[in-house]
Order: structure tokens, then C-alpha cells, then sequence
């Protein structure tokens, strides 16, 4: 297989590789290094291959075969009971888009946060919908993620500048896949309609009720996008609740939140839960304010997801 033309995907050296950019339970679809899409079926069942993933593909008559993938840098997972569904790979930057008032949820947050650092994937947090009313607690929850060493970007897609700091972190260094990840109503498929008006992602009015829309988005899928400075892939995941955690244990849970890991060695006992224990750090800095409550409300209820999920 050859072809005069330049590569499109200058990162995928051969002709005989490509990019998935969305898969169903029968065919996988990718583009090659020219930007060509195509769809093709797994050579074999034993192949697992998600979205972000970069492909060895073989054509034979009108078919294309996928033969195999290159290791993977990182790995998202979506839980369903026991089984494991892959969501996406090689991330170079997960961006958790959020909003401000009631649609900020550290609880979810904290979730993408911490598979985030057990995968090594950099982590960003858009608080998006800036053009509306900056609530308090919102102004305190990014003091609180900021404080962390996350960075935090404020958006929103009425004002003309309004995605200019979401822009202006894909130019900062080179980036080949990013992906976004938010619940719904937050704005996240308004983004990336304004960033990619091919995507065409459905957005729903946000219920005055509940303060959430309904989920507009069923499926990993990646966009490409380009501009003078950036050529990259960009991932619409799912808003999903249950962000891969269940599988977790109690000492990957405590080091996927480095403050809640960095004071719980000083604790009393070397396995506190950091609930009942006596001499426990992390309460300890929750009663006097060191440790936001937030953030160890997340702790316990992801705790708590994953003991449930032991049971059965």
C-alpha cells in the first residue's frame, strides 16, 4: 500500500496504521495516516480495541482487518456490574468539564480525578458557563482544585473569547489525543460544537428541577481537530457515574488523591481507613479545615461504591 500524498496524521508512520476514532459490537472505525476513514472487524475476538487506539489494519479485497495495537500509554475504563468496558486510550490530556452553581460536582470530579492519576493522564477542569452568575461555592471549589496543583480554565460559549483559555491550552505543547468528560448540562457538547461544528453533538436544556440535562452522549467517539497551531484528535466520552472505580482497592483509591495519600502517612496505623480509627491524620486535617470537606466527602463515597461493589 502506498500513496504519493502527505501524511494527514504525521504521527502514524506507516500506511498500514491508523487511528479509531468510535467502535460498535461489530465494527471499528478508523482513519489512516491520510485522513481516509474506514471501518473494519477485528482479526480476532481476542483483539479489544477502544477508542484512541492506534492500529495495525491489513486490506484484503474490500475489507479491512485489524491485525493488532500498539501498547497503550494509559486506559479509561467504564464499569458494567463485573465486567470491564474499555472507553478510551493514550490521553495526553483529560480535560473535566464542569459548570458553575449546583452543576459543579466534586463528587464526579474527584472520581475522573483519581483514575486520571492512577492512569498518569494530565488532568485540567473546565468550569464552564462563566456568562452566568459566579455562585460562591463555585469560586471556592476552584480555589480548592487550584490549591491542588490542578489548573483550572474558565469558559463558555456565548462571548466570542469565551473557549479562548480552553484554546489556548491545546497550543501550549505539542498534543495528539485529548479528551472531555463532564455529566450532563454542563456544556460539554457546546464546546465541542464550537470547536468542531462537524461533531454535531445534540445539547439539551438543562432542567430547572434537577439542574442536569439528560445525557446526550452514549459513546466514546473522537473529532479531529486543527487549527495553525494544533492537529489533534479530540474525545467526547460519555458522562458516566460510575467512572471506573468499583475496581479499584482502598490503597489505589487513597493514591489516586496524593493530599488525602501525603496526610494519611501520619496516621496512627499503617492501614487506617480514615473513618473510625483513632489518631487518623486525614480527620484529623478535615475537623480543622486543612483538608476540604469536599473532597473527603468524596472519599467516602467512593469507599463506599467500592465495598458495595465487593458484595456482590
Amino acid at each position: 500500500m502506498s500513496d504519493a500524498r502527505s501524511p494527514f496524521i504525521p504521527w502514524l508512520a506507516t500506511d498500514e496504521e491508523g487511528f479509531v476514532t468510535s467502535t460498535t459490537r461489530r465494527w471499528i472505525y478508523f482513519v489512516d495516516r491520510y485522513g481516509d476513514e474506514h471501518q473494519g472487524t477485528a482479526s480476532t475476538r481476542a483483539l479489544d480495541i477502544t477508542v484512541g487506539d492506534r492500529i495495525r489494519f491489513e486490506r484484503e479485497r474490500d475489507e479491512y482487518l485489524i491485525k493488532g495495537y500498539d501498547d497503550r500509554t494509559n486506559c479509561l475504563k467504564r464499569l458494567y456490574g463485573k465486567k470491564v468496558k474499555l472507553l478510551c486510550s493514550n490521553i495526553d490530556v483529560l480535560f473535566v468539564v464542569t459548570a458553575v452553581g449546583q452543576l459543579f460536582q466534586p463528587s464526579f470530579v474527584d472520581r475522573v480525578l483519581c483514575v486520571a492519576e492512577l492512569e498518569q493522564i494530565p488532568a485540567c477542569i473546565v468550569v464552564n458557563k462563566t456568562d452566568l452568575q459566579m455562585y460562591q461555592d463555585t469560586a471556592f471549589l476552584i480555589d480548592v482544585y487550584e490549591e491542588l496543583g490542578i489548573e483550572v480554565l474558565q469558559t463558555n460559549t456565548v462571548d466570542a473569547e469565551g473557549l479562548d483559555p480552553f484554546l489556548e491550552r491545546l497550543h501550549r505543547e505539542p498534543l495528539r489525543v485529548v479528551s472531555l468528560v463532564g455529566v450532563s448540562g454542563v456544556g460539554k457538547s457546546s464546546i465541542l460544537n464550537r470547536l468542531i461544528p462537524g461533531a454535531q453533538r445534540s445539547t439539551r436544556e438543562v432542567s430547572e428541577k434537577s439542574g442536569q440535562g439528560r445525557q446526550t452522549t452514549s459513546q466514546a467517539e473522537a473529532f479531529h481537530y486543527s487549527d495553525d497551531e494544533a492537529n489533534l484528535f479530540v474525545i467526547d466520552l460519555p458522562g458516566v457515574q460510575n467512572f471506573g472505580i468499583s475496581d479499584l482497592s482502598l490503597r489505589e483509591l487513597q493514591s489516586g488523591m496524593p493530599d488525602l495519600f501525603e496526610l494519611a502517612q501520619h496516621c496512627e496505623y499503617g492501614d487506617c481507613q480514615h473513618i473510625a480509627e483513632p489518631n487518623c491524620a486525614v480527620k484529623l486535617a478535615f475537623e480543622r479545615g486543612v483538608f476540604p470537606a469536599c473532597r473527603f466527602q468524596s472519599y467516602i463515597a467512593m469507599k463506599e461504591e467500592i465495598e458495595r461493589a465487593k458484595e456482590y
